[in-house]
């Protein structure tokens, strides 16, 4: 039986991680495992062959452990710009003061070119202006430009 094989053991058997048994040297002695002679890559191995003991009890092949062992994928690019010269997270701050609602303030960013904007920036920075953060200044010719793009 190999090291990794015994660390495999002891760890499952103690219910902790493959490295706690090398941590732990009363569990290392209980199983009569060297400290001296184990290595990174017996614990790594020890580790795969824990994980697949536990994959063949739940009846989980390795094709499954691998789609949820993938990244999370990356996040959409930013969307960046300015409206009559301001910040979009500006102009929506402007536009919950004002109490806009989520659904014409999307409509005003895609008529605006900026229909990539995500939800969760619209939502927050309307939030914000309605909890007084502020927004840009914008003026009643620029207000009177937003309220006829939200049509």
């Amino acid at each position: 039986m190999t090291i990794a094989t015994t660390i495999a053991i002891a760890a499952d058997n103690e219910a902790i991680n493959p490295v706690d048994v090398v941590r732990l040297p009363s569990v290392a002695k209980k199983y009569n495992i060297n400290l001296l002679t184990v290595t990174d890559l017996d614990i790594r191995r020890a580790n795969r062959i824990l994980r697949d003991s536990i994959n063949r009890t739940l009846g989980i092949d390795e094709d499954q452990t691998e789609a949820v062992a993938k990244p999370a994928p990356k996040r959409g690019k930013m969307v960046r710009g300015k409206i009559f010269g301001h910040s979009l997270a500006s102009v929506l701050r402007w536009m919950g003061g004002k109490g806009w609602n989520f659904e014409d303030a999307g409509v005003v960013m895609a008529t605006m070119g900026f229909a990539g904007i995500s939800d969760c920036t619209i939502t927050k920075q309307l939030k914000a202006g309605r909890d007084g953060v502020a927004g840009a200044p914008i003026t009643d010719s620029q207000a009177r430009t937003l309220v006829l793009n939200s049509k």
